[in-house]
């Protein structure tokens, strides 16, 4: 017989270096808090963790990940959904001693939904990252290729990979003052 199991969707913002231990576990697991972080904070919507990862990840650590998981139910049911701010900015506080079993309380892996990186740094999209982002650096590649001037508030031009069948695109950052 197929007991169903009640879960909550979370997501979770990281960077690269919480990420990292995050992977070492087979994506199973957050890893243990640091001192100055009591509080392990996941959050309740996709667009809040989105925000999280491209305003504040991105800037301190150069790229941000938005991850998402399932949690049993009857392990956040001992804890308040709090407000961070907005009515939009919800999250658990869970304390970095309840981390363990916050973790044995995952059901399933931990799914990385989508990568921020600075605009510096070169990177690989590819039309389930970001399609916007996607479609305006091939828009961006067409045009450049037709030789058009390209305005100083550009800020990607996408350069097709040698393997067209791959459908990704290398993005490059321009200069400001072009």
């Amino acid at each position: 017989m197929n007991e169903q199991i009640d879960t909550v969707t979370l997501w979770r913002p990281v960077g690269p270096e919480e990420l990292k231990p995050i992977e070492k576990s087979g994506m199973r697991a957050f890893p243990p808090r640091l001192p100055e972080q009591p509080i392990f904070y996941p959050v309740l919507s996709e667009a809040y963790a989105v925000q999280i990862a491209r305003d504040w990840n991105v800037p301190a650590s150069g790229s941000g990940f938005v991850t998402r998981f399932d949690v049993l139910k009857s392990f956040l049911d001992q804890y308040r959904v709090e407000h961070a701010g907005s009515r939009a900015h919800l999250e658990y506080w869970i304390p970095a001693e309840d981390l363990p079993e916050f973790n044995r309380a995952i059901v399933g892996r931990i799914e990385v939904d989508g990568r921020f990186r600075h605009r510096c740094e070169p990177c690989r999209l590819t039309p389930n990252d970001h399609p916007p982002a996607f479609f305006a650096a091939a828009a961006e590649a067409k045009r450049s290729r037709n030789s058009l001037p390209l305005p100083a508030s550009v800020l990607w031009r996408a350069r097709p990979k040698a393997s067209a069948s791959s459908g990704t695109l290398s993005v490059t950052t321009l200069p400001e003052a072009m």
